[in-house]
């Protein structure tokens, strides 16, 4: 796994970060930073909440945290790939303030999206 291959190296080219309540992972998200989409970039390549746990405010402290993370990491841009048929994701992706990029969705099957962390 590509987070696993990361912390065994201890290498700084990605983070992943988990929620847990009460003992129980309930929420993970991850940024690379060997996207290969824009320069200088990184790439939230996984982000889940469990359904149980959602509408908490879980995903939007992951997604705040990761920004966070990269900016410290000297990463000025995100970007997110989405399902074109999943339309609650882009909508909320959107209510966080990532927009859509035309350029990035040449792929039928993917929806990139991106937000500028200056």
């Amino acid at each position: 796994m590509y987070f696993e291959r990361l912390i065994k190296e201890g290498s700084t080219k990605g983070k992943m970060a988990g929620v847990f309540i009460n003992a129980e992972l309930v929420g993970i998200c991850g940024v690379t930073f060997e996207t290969t989409l824009l320069p200088d970039a990184g790439e939230i390549i996984q982000m889940y909440v469990k359904p149980t746990s959602q509408h908490l405010g879980i995903g939007r402290a992951l997604m705040r945290f990761m920004e966070t993370v990269s900016l410290d990491c000297s990463i000025k841009t995100l970007v997110l790939g989405v399902e074109p048929s999943n339309k609650t994701a882009f909508g909320w992706y959107q209510g966080l303030g990532y927009r859509f990029d035309q350029v990035l969705s040449k792929e039928a099957n993917v929806q990139y999206m991106k937000l500028s962390l200056l």
